[in-house]
């Protein structure tokens, strides 16, 4: 229907009602949708409630999204429902690959805690991961395609890299997120104490809390634009090169390995077990595709992104069993008590 383009999911919705006869009626209009898109993207802390017994999205040319409040419920992909998405940065062989790199980041942080008198009791190894899918979903909101190489090789062996960069500001923003937001903590703890035994705030306390967190909203302005210039990168042609600190390195970098691995795997689930695996053909993917599959078969350790121009995402690593590639990946917050429950974060 024409009315249709008055809506976009993005800042609005349509609600419908059924009548007495069961005739589905529209009843108006709903705005403010863009707070739910910036809380499950990661860009807001706090998510409204959602309209509605369900909600229904128009993703695509045929591709439908149902969910009930912030959960997913069903989808349907042109001819083929979509099952559960993979949690594949939350445990699984991606999420073992990642934890190291972040684990080294983390000690920096915690170093400049110390110096502070502050421990890092709670770990919130999540940071790194959620800006990681900032930025692919940031890659895959482009429709222009992107790919993402993280590799344990700093002699680039198999690499063609045509723009250098050293970029560190990645990294450095998540560090300094942490590192203020702890501050903050402890000022704001501080400052509370005080208040319950109606007890006089020192001056010098109110202003740390102030200072604070000014701070920590221009560590977090910071890191949204690390993210934004970071996944800019990717509209080149080639990939965007990166350490497992999340240090870039490059973009526009081309795969010259031709080797073609033996056995390709589809994972249907995190862990990738060997019950979990369907045999896939080398030459159902396209170039990027089939680069990336050569490279991470090369080199083991290293995990490769890649974001197709209709915005597909599919990861790849090597382990015994050969290149394992996980599609229908979770990138996107589920529920606003999921987020609340990442803030305390298991360090398995």
């Amino acid at each position: 229907m024409k009315v249709a383009y008055a809506s976009d999911p993005r800042t609005s919705s349509f609600a419908v009602y059924p009548d007495a006869t069961g005739m589905l009626r529209i009843w108006g209009l709903v705005d403010q949708q863009n707070r739910y898109h910036d809380f499950v993207d990661y860009h807001a802390e706090s998510g409204p409630q959602r309209p509605g017994m369900f909600q229904v999205e128009t993703v695509g040319l045929g591709h439908i999204r149902v969910l009930i409040s912030y959960e997913r419920v069903a989808e349907l992909k042109v001819n083929r429902l979509m099952g559960r998405r993979l949690e594949v940065f939350e445990r699984g062989p991606i999420w073992d690959l990642l934890r190291p790199g972040i684990l080294n980041s983390l000690a920096t942080v915690e170093e400049r805690l110390m110096q502070e008198g502050v421990e890092l009791k709670i770990k919130p190894l999540y940071e790194w991961t959620t800006s990681l899918c900032r930025l692919i979903l940031r890659i895959q909101n482009y429709r222009h395609g992107g790919a993402l190489l993280l590799t344990p090789d700093t002699k680039r062996i198999g690499l063609k890299v045509r723009h250098a960069l050293d970029y560190l500001r990645l990294r450095t923003a998540i560090e300094n997120k942490i590192y203020f937001a702890e501050l903050t903590y402890k000022a704001n703890r501080e400052t509370g104490k005080l208040w319950n035994r109606d007890k006089p705030i020192p001056i010098d306390l109110y202003l740390d809390e102030l200072v604070n967190d000014d701070d920590l909203r221009d560590a977090r302005s910071e890191l949204d634009g690390a993210i934004w210039f970071v996944s800019l990168l990717s509209r080149v042609d080639g990939l965007v090169l990166l350490t497992p600190e999340f240090d870039v390195k490059g973009f526009g970098v081309e795969i010259n390995i031709q080797d073609i691995p033996r056995r390709i795997f589809m994972a249907r689930s995190e862990s990738g077990r060997s019950n979990d695996l369907v045999p896939l053909d080398y030459e159902r993917f396209g170039t990027r595709h089939r680069s990336m599959i050569r490279y991470c078969a090369a080199v083991p350790g290293s995990i490769g992104v890649v974001v197709s121009q209709d915005g597909d995402v599919r990861i790849a690593t090597s382990r015994s069993e050969g290149v394992l590639v996980w599609e229908n990946v979770k990138l996107q917050l589920d529920t606003p008590e999921r987020r609340r429950s990442q803030s305390k974060p298991t360090n398995k």
